[in-house]
């Protein structure tokens, strides 16, 4: 009997009251406003500048560098992994990466919980991709040159020992 007296002194004061849950899908609580939700990358500001801070703060690992075409580097994201703590977009040098306000990521495949940035679409980073790729031009070409003076050398190196 000593129990039910302890029970009734607890459910008396919650009888007046709302409830304290709500029927979640059907009832929405509004989202507030420091939310840290999903992080997307901007294909319009990112640069491609391979510096991506995001890949080493990264606690879960849910960000990499990916290759896309020849040597243009994007960051993906994989949802499954992140923890949401908004290091990759604090960190990022030219703000391509923001936290949106969604945070209702269930899925019923891991495809959809990976994002894929697509090619970037500014001016701006097409001409940076094109300077990078000039860049690699020139080393290989300077790498072929180097390579080429060195058979030089090897060859009159020969020559002259068998002379």
């Amino acid at each position: 009997m000593k129990k039910f007296g302890v029970m009734i002194s607890e459910v008396l004061p919650h009888l007046g009251r709302k409830p304290a849950t709500i029927l979640y899908p059907f009832e929405r609580v509004p989202v507030p406003e420091t939310l840290r939700g999903k992080p997307v990358l901007d294909t319009e500001k990112c640069r491609g500048c391979r510096v991506c801070v995001c890949e080493m703060v990264c606690p879960a690992e849910a960000c990499k560098k990916i290759t896309i075409g020849e040597d243009v580097e994007r960051l993906a994201f994989w949802y499954d992994r992140c923890v949401f703590c908004g290091e990759c977009a604090e960190r990022c040098p030219y703000g391509a990466v923001t936290m949106t306000k969604e945070f209702e990521l269930a899925a019923y495949d891991l495809d959809s919980l990976y994002a894929h940035p697509e090619f970037p679409k500014s001016e701006e980073a097409l001409q940076y991709i094109e300077k990078l790729r000039e860049r690699r031009r020139m080393k290989e070409q300077r790498e072929k040159e180097g390579t080429k003076v060195q058979c030089d050398k090897k060859a009159d190196g020969n020559e002259k020992q068998q002379n």
